[in-house]
């Protein structure tokens, strides 16, 4: 199979908005699965991985939705890491002989569009992160994505890995955007088990 990108500039937008939009809901999965260890549940929920985890959500909430995006007359140059625009993009390449497989990635993008999980992000995202302050939100008020979000946004990204692969495949192209990455949780174990060592051997040169 060829590995070569193909010469239509939305693919770079999409690419690296799966990329953003998978480590994102990665890193939330990994500050948010169950751990026994006391220091490290203080270390997670105290501290910079408070913002951290934040931070997580802005980003998965802002580059999930543009993945999203409808194709709108007159808007060639905006939301290009949309899924929609780039099998457009492609079908004005191809011509006809993409048609089938348009279609196919439209129904597809559709019926996320229609779920349940979708449409409550894309409110959120217009309501808490995007204009918090023109719908009387609470910026104080902040509420994580629970087991059931995090295991239906990454369900979304193995349909979402569906639907690039039929956009990839036109040019026997493809890129990879959901790598295992464990640094994060390596950290917390690592950093607890320091903290704890650390607060233990104080104590005593403290006397």
């Amino acid at each position: 199979m060829s590995f070569s990108k193909p010469n239509i500039r939305n693919f770079d937008y999409v690419q690296i908005c799966l990329h953003r939009t998978y480590d994102a809901i990665n890193e939330i999965r990994i500050l948010s699965k169950e751990r026994l260890n006391h220091a490290e549940v203080k270390l997670i929920e105290h501290g910079p991985l408070v913002k951290y985890a934040r931070a997580l959500h802005y980003v998965f909430v802002l580059e999930y939705t543009k993945l999203f995006e409808a194709k709108k007359k007159g808007e060639s140059s905006q939301h290009l890491a949309s899924l929609e625009k780039l099998s457009h993009a492609i079908l004005y390449h191809f011509g006809s002989n993409f048609q089938p497989t348009h279609d196919i990635v439209i129904k597809k993008i559709d019926e996320i569009r229609e779920t349940v999980f979708f449409k409550k992000i894309l409110k959120d995202r217009d309501s808490k992160y995007a204009h918090s302050d023109a719908n009387d939100i609470n910026p104080y008020s902040f509420t994580s994505f629970d087991d059931d979000d995090i295991d239906t946004a990454l369900h979304h990204l193995e349909l979402i890995k569906i639907i690039n692969s039929y956009c990839t495949s036109a040019f026997k192209f493809e890129f990879i955007f959901d790598h295992d990455d464990d640094r994060t949780d390596n950290f917390i174990v690592f950093q607890s088990k320091y903290q704890d060592f650390y607060f233990k051997n104080r104590k005593f040169s403290d006397l």
